[in-house]
């Protein structure tokens, strides 16, 4: 089975969701940058996985990824979110308190993305859209 590939660009170089992780002590701040700009969707649904499942393993496992995948697309939410949302101490992983709010309103934002793309009348949507949410995600 192929696992299918996710790419990010960070500093003008092109990772895939299949490469080795990238050791850099800058790489939270190079992510944040281009983060601030683009969050792919896939984040947020590996998130509310690792959330349900509170296992990197379990979780990658159940998305069809990678474990080193699945925690670089969790760093990449991360920054994108400007927090941390995990707390990789604890076994099982548990939720920040920022987490935990994130959780609940990113599991409504999914779902709600996935019912307006299924009420478009024969999928004559764009794949690219801008959603404006009218609540705050984190505080």
């Amino acid at each position: 089975y192929a696992f299918p590939t996710y790419g990010a660009v960070i500093s003008g170089i092109q990772y895939s969701g299949e490469r080795s992780a990238i050791e850099s002590p800058n790489l939270r701040h190079e992510c944040r940058s281009i983060a601030e700009e683009k969050m792919d969707i896939k984040w947020v649904e590996d998130f509310i996985s690792l959330a349900q499942t509170r296992n990197f393993s379990r979780s990658a496992e159940d998305r069809h990824v990678t474990q080193s995948a699945l925690s670089r697309r969790i760093r990449s939410l991360e920054a994108w979110v400007g927090t941390d949302l995990v707390d990789r101490s604890t076994y099982p992983l548990t939720l920040t308190p920022a987490g935990k709010l994130f959780s609940t309103t990113a599991s409504e934002a999914v779902r709600l993305l996935h019912d307006a793309r299924r009420s478009c009348p024969g999928r004559a949507c764009t794949r690219e859209a801008t959603i404006h949410a009218g609540r705050q995600l984190c505080a």
